[in-house]
């Protein structure tokens, strides 16, 4: 049988070749070899309109490109380097002028965030020659919600038919195929849990990016966070009136929240109301700014807090508070402060009400190390990322206490984290246990 022939018995039909090539992208996630060349290289190498893109960050006019209505099966490349970048299947019809797609193979783009114009956007690029290729938007098909804008002139397209390979003997490249496609066989099912997971941990990560970046902007024209808006700046501009209190709208850039309609009631983690609850509702109504900062209306809220409890099924519900995330889980994202410090908080809310609220720790470990050490160190109780989460208006640890690790602990089955049973020992993610599988942890994110 000839190498042609063999590849195409194990995959069982044109379908399955893209699906292996991607999962080979996903096992070479963070290893992508970088290719720099100067700019008179790149003009050599590129169309001046392609240049254009890549190497000066431009954008096509909508609907200019062939590859917006493409739609065989095949692997879009970056038109600089040739670095795969989606697969047909990731591909669908957004209606903008420009090839869009839902997923990305993992560790091929990266992002950044761009403020011209006082418009909060993300932008990504290939990861190899650093090549613009277009920006990411939040609505995209589920279940992740991510819609990739791009360049159809940054991408090179491969049809299926030409992935097969043509020249004599098996590179290495073509064998790994085969070894993918047999573990496809193989491990069915797994295999594709494997990879929607890794897409929901992107999809968190860019939906963190971007709000940090919508409060960048927030504050750029108005002088001050969402939700802390004092009360002469929020009447000034249109929002919501604040309250009379500490914690109500002050504009001391510390994001709190309130237990009650009262002095010295105010709490940096008390999510039923005050500043906490208002940030969301600051940031979706955008006043002057013309441009939506964050998707979703979270209009329920008020400054002097909630009269009873809210729940996922109450009415209103929690998605008229805070915005769910990405990750899935019934969890969802809320700001809190503690010590001066702002933070955005991901765990499971079950119920928020003016004084006080429930939340669980349900992330996976292995996601929640994959989020950590993605944008941060990768260690639960150091650096911008943590794994803390809200609780009853107190900020906790995951190991169930409000201060970090010091007795020595050698984790369980239910653990987020351990020091490896060693006294003062570096705490880690308990990604031994379970293979990291546990629904075991929650994260804090501190504002950037």
């Amino acid at each position: 049988m000839n190498r042609r022939r063999f590849i195409q018995a194990l995959a069982g039909g044109a379908a399955l070749l893209l699906t292996p090539r991607a999962l080979l992208c996903e096992a070479l996630d963070g290893r992508v070899e970088k290719l720099e060349l100067d700019e008179a290289h790149w003009r050599k190498r590129l169309t001046h309109a392609q240049f254009d893109v890549l190497r000066q960050g431009g954008t096509e006019e909508p609907f200019s490109s062939p590859l917006t209505h493409e739609m065989r099966k095949g692997l879009y490349s970056c038109a600089g380097c040739s670095l795969p970048l989606f697969p047909s299947q990731f591909k669908y019809n957004s209606r903008t002028g420009w090839p869009s797609f839902s997923q990305v193979l993992p560790g091929h783009i990266q992002t950044q965030a761009n403020n011209q114009l006082m418009v909060a956007r993300l932008e990504y690029h290939c990861a190899r020659c650093g090549g613009h290729q277009g920006q990411i938007l939040d609505d995209g098909p589920e279940p992740l919600g991510l819609h990739y804008s791009n360049n159809g002139i940054a991408l090179r397209f491969l049809p299926a038919s030409e992935i097969i390979p043509r020249t004599r003997g098996f590179t290495l490249i073509e064998l790994s195929i085969v070894l993918v496609i047999i573990g496809l066989i193989v491990g069915g099912v797994l295999v594709g849990q494997n990879l929607i997971a890794a897409a929901a941990v992107r999809a968190t990560i860019s939906q963190i990016e971007k709000y940090n970046t919508a409060v960048r902007t927030f504050q750029g024209k108005y002088g001050a966070l969402p939700g802390d808006l004092n009360s002469a700046t929020a009447t000034q501009f249109g929002f919501t009136a604040r309250g009379l209190y500490a914690g109500e709208g002050d504009g001391n850039g510390v994001i709190e929240g309130i237990s009650a309609n009262a002095a010295s009631s105010n709490w940096g983690a008390s999510l039923g109301g005050g500043e906490v609850a208002m940030f969301w509702v600051d940031l979706t109504s955008a006043n002057g700014l013309n441009v939506n900062l964050v998707d979703g209306s979270f209009s329920a809220a008020l400054p002097i807090g909630l009269a009873g409890p809210v729940t996922p099924t109450s009415a209103p519900d929690l998605d008229a508070f805070f915005p769910s995330a990405k990750l899935g889980g019934g969890n969802y994202i809320y700001v809190y402060s503690k010590n001066g410090i702002n933070y955005y908080g991901l765990s499971a809310l079950t119920m928020v009400s003016g004084g006080t609220n429930t939340s669980s720790a349900t992330i996976p470990v292995n996601a929640a190390y994959s989020i950590d050490q993605k944008i941060d160190d990768g260690l639960p109780e150091s650096g911008n990322v943590t794994a803390q989460f809200v609780d009853n208006y107190t900020q906790y640890y995951d190991n169930s206490t409000e201060g970090p690790m010091v007795n020595p602990f050698g984790g369980t089955t239910g653990s987020c984290y351990d020091n490896r049973n060693a006294m003062n020992g570096t705490p880690q993610y308990s990604l031994e246990w379970n293979g990291g599988a546990g629904l075991n942890c929650a994260l804090s994110f501190r504002f950037q």
